[in-house]
């Protein structure tokens, strides 16, 4: 075995969301993501047979997870993400003679299987060998202190933004690929190799029923579906794991260590969640266009057929992140990586069916981008607009644990239109009267009956009795979720007292979690004298709420926060009243 220097190597490929822009249809946009999910898997296959597995040479994948006999079997969905990084002892200069053909090779490969799907097979130039990006950078062993996923990344994100151009008016097979044919069908993408060895899939419904078009989702695959608005409009969903930097840095591996498979395992996790996650998407009547490591593409309905809202759908969704990361890299390090378990972070784009596609794309990245910078403070969180057909838009943000506000605003029976354009109607007449009353909460110089009864006041019109009850529901919600945020506490520690699954230092850290809310759940637990059979009462609340109290404080008192408090009561009527309303747009 040769005992040189070893190196790491980062490959990026490219460019998918330019690619994706271009696709007019889901079909489309799948078929992009296949192509390069497929792309990767070829580099990873021939990287693992020609430089990994070279006689004489030490070498090892760590990201994307990559089994050889796994690797054959096609799935519906890419998964595949857009890099690669891999160490081997291979001298540079054989290893970049090795990377250079089998990048050439591989472009080869997916431009032939474009021209086959538009029947012109027999045409060969360099538009792929151009369009397609591969770039690759070696750092040495000796360069690399910690989790070499997160030291590399930041040369990635520069390479990606080098690149070359076939000429401008050079013939693009891909835009006549996404046209389809005279009829503007899916003819192209159903005779493509990608689609043909995936066809099986149930995923993709018989005969690849499931790529649907834009009305179809909408429609939640129903052929008639009534005469309600929401039924002609669709959600395009970013999404995108926080602080997985934070994560990355507790897993560092060593290259020379044949057991330590440490990054493997973290591949192999993310590998596992974008598969289930494109399985809950696809009960839900959504597509997935793109699933690759931590981050997910997919479009959906507004609800599902059994009334269940999108919001759900991606709390499912980053419940499964948060679970499958935490049991597939965490079961053995559960004190180190707690706090560090990372989260999932939304932008959700809904617009109507007959909007161009790449503007719900662009607008659910944008989204996604402000979901992460929420106030400033906290990721974890999903940030949401309606644009209606009119132009008009809908927008609000809030925390994935607030989706008990969603349960309690969106998913609530009351349907009167009429009750709610009244309320909002309030809510503007009368902001400064509810910006006090919310202050005055806040503060704690009102409790929930005064601030309830103070809401009662504000509609004690003899024509506004008839949904006073109403009125009461949204105040104590307003209360309770947006002001002080204890209901989705207390659902979380009803579960954690039923969870016999877990030990006793994990039982403490989920308990600490849920302590950190506010004082309110402190007092709660402590008067109930709540002792879980399956952990320890010996924990001090005190000692342990201070530890929170300061970040507490610092939420509530931010302004921004404050001031959206109000808005994002609004903006939700105002899209639960969208949910009830008939009619074209």
């Amino acid at each position: 075995m040769q005992m040189s220097d070893g190196r790491y190597v980062g490959i990026t490929i490219g460019p998918i969301y330019d690619t994706l822009l271009e696709a007019s249809s889901p079909a489309a946009m799948w078929f992009a993501s296949s192509m390069f999910s497929d792309m990767t898997g070829q580099l990873c296959n021939e990287i693992d047979e020609q430089i990994l597995s070279a006689e004489h040479y030490i070498g090892k994948m760590y990201s994307p997870y990559y089994d050889r006999n796994e690797a054959k079997k096609a799935g519906a969905v890419g998964k595949y993400h857009d890099r690669i990084i891999f160490y081997t002892t291979m001298p540079e200069e054989p290893l970049l003679g090795k990377l250079e053909e089998i990048t050439i090779r591989v472009k080869h490969n997916i431009g032939q299987i474009v021209y086959d799907a538009i029947g012109e097979g027999d045409k060969k130039d360099d538009f792929f060998q151009s369009y397609l990006q591969v770039h690759y950078m070696f750092l040495d062993e000796s360069e690399v202190k910690g989790n070499i996923i997160k030291e590399i990344s930041p040369y990635l994100d520069e390479m990606e933004l080098m690149r070359t151009y076939p000429n401008a008016s050079s013939y693009n097979p891909l835009r006549i690929l996404f046209a389809g044919d005279t009829n503007g069908s899916n003819r192209f993408v159903r005779e493509s190799k990608f689609f043909k060895e995936r066809e099986a899939d149930e995923t993709l419904g018989e005969n690849g029923k499931n790529l649907s078009s834009i009305e179809t989702i909408a429609k939640c695959g129903e052929e008639t579906a009534g005469n309600m608005k929401k039924r002609k409009y669709y959600a395009f969903v970013a999404a995108d794991g926080d602080s997985m930097g934070k994560t990355l840095e507790k897993l560092v591996q060593d290259p020379s260590n044949p057991a330590d498979k440490t990054l493997e395992k973290f591949s192999q996790a993310c590998l596992h969640y974008t598969e289930q996650a494109a399985q809950l998407i696809n009960e839900f009547s959504g597509m997935t266009i793109y699933a690759g490591g931590d981050d997910l593409l997919f479009l959906a309905p507004l609800e599902n057929k059994e009334g269940k809202s999108i919001f759900e759908l991606c709390y499912d969704i980053q419940k499964c992140f948060r679970n499958t990361i935490n049991k597939e890299i965490n079961h053995d390090k559960k004190e180190d990586l707690k706090t560090g378990v990372p989260t999932l972070s939304f932008g959700i784009a809904m617009q109507y069916y007959k909007f161009p596609l790449y503007e719900a794309l662009a607008k659910a990245r944008s989204l996604l981008d402000d979901a992460k910078k929420t106030a400033g403070i906290r990721k974890d969180s999903m940030s949401v607009q309606l644009t209606k057909h009119s132009g008009q838009t809908i927008k609000f943000e809030l925390s994935n644990e607030e989706r008990g506000l969603v349960k309690a605003f969106i998913e609530e029976p009351y349907n009167d239109t009429k009750t709610i354009n009244s309320i909002v109607f309030a809510i503007n007449t009368y902001r400064p009267v509810f910006e006090t009353l919310q202050t005055l909460a806040q503060q704690e110089k009102i409790n929930r009956e005064a601030f309830i009864g103070a809401w009662l006041n504000l509609f004690d019109n003899i024509n506004q009795t008839q949904y006073s009850p109403y009125v009461r529901d949204i105040a104590d919600n307003h209360y309770q979720y947006i002001i002080k945020g204890i209901r989705e506490a207390f659902d979380k520690w009803d579960e954690l007292m039923c969870n016999t699954q877990i030990s006793e230092s994990e039982f403490k850290a989920e308990w600490k979690k849920i302590a950190e809310q506010n004082d309110l759940i402190k007092e709660y637990l402590n008067e109930r004298c709540l002792v879980p059979e399956n952990g320890t009462s010996d924990i001090q609340w005190e000692i342990e709420y201070a530890k929170y109290e300061e970040k507490w404080k610092k939420q509530n008192n931010h302004s921004t926060i404050k001031d959206n408090r109000l808005h994002l009561l609004e903006a939700v009527l105002r899209y639960k009243k969208f949910l009830s309303e008939e009619g074209s747009y």
